[in-house]
C-alpha cells in the first residue's frame, strides 16, 4: 500500500471517487467506509482505495466496482410472501372493505369462516397459499408511501391478509393490490 498526502487527492481520485462503499459487519452500528478512486496509470485493472481519515492507500482490482456499484434493490428479496406455506394460520381476501373470504387453520384443518362457516380442504388452502407464495415483485416503487392514490389504492383494491403463528408470536402480513 501507499501513503496518502492530501495534496495528491486528485492523482488518486479521492476528491471525486468512482464509488463509496459502506460495509456493515455483524453487531456493528458503524459501517466501514471505503472510497474507490482512479485507475493506476501503469496498471489499468487496478484502482486506488482508502478509508476516509486514513493516510493509507490500497491498490485493489477494479472488478470490486461491479460489486459495490449495485443498487439497493438488487439484493432485496423479491418474493411477496414467505415461502413456508404450511406455517400460515389465517388467510383473508377483501375487496375494499368487503370480506370475500376468510380461512383459519384449527388443529391442522382449514375452516372457511366467511362468507359462511364450513370445513375447507387443506389441499385447496395450501394450493391457494402456494400460488401467492410464488408471486414476485417486478419493481420496487416506493418505501412507505404517504399517498396511495397515485397507485390506485385509494379506490378499488384488494387486501390480502396472511397470519402466521410461531413460538415467538403471531406475525401478520397485509398486501394491497389495485383492482
Amino acid at each position: 500500500f501507499l501513503s496518502y498526502n492530501e495534496e495528491e487527492k486528485n492523482k488518486y481520485g479521492f476528491d471525486n471517487p468512482q464509488a463509496v462503499a459502506n460495509v456493515f459487519f455483524d453487531n456493528s452500528t458503524q459501517p466501514l467506509t471505503l472510497l474507490f478512486g482512479n485507475k493506476m496509470k501503469n496498471n489499468e485493472h487496478k484502482i486506488y482505495a482508502k478509508k476516509p481519515g486514513s493516510n493509507d492507500i490500497y491498490i485493489v482490482d477494479e472488478s470490486i466496482l461491479k460489486v459495490v456499484a449495485i443498487e439497493q434493490n438488487t439484493l432485496r428479496n423479491r418474493n411477496l410472501f414467505d415461502q413456508d406455506v404450511l406455517s400460515y394460520s389465517k388467510i383473508e381476501l377483501k375487496k375494499n372493505s368487503d370480506t370475500l373470504f376468510s380461512l383459519e387453520k384449527k388443529d391442522g384443518l382449514w375452516e372457511l369462516i366467511s362468507p359462511k362457516k364450513e370445513e375447507f380442504s387443506i389441499e385447496m388452502a395450501n394450493n391457494f397459499i402456494s400460488f401467492f407464495s410464488k408471486l414476485k415483485t417486478e419493481e420496487f416503487i416506493e418505501e412507505k408511501p404517504q399517498d396511495y392514490s397515485k397507485y390506485g389504492l385509494d379506490k378499488e383494491f384488494f387486501e390480502f391478509y396472511l397470519e402466521k403463528k410461531t413460538s415467538a408470536g403471531t406475525t401478520a402480513y397485509k398486501y394491497y393490490i389495485s383492482a
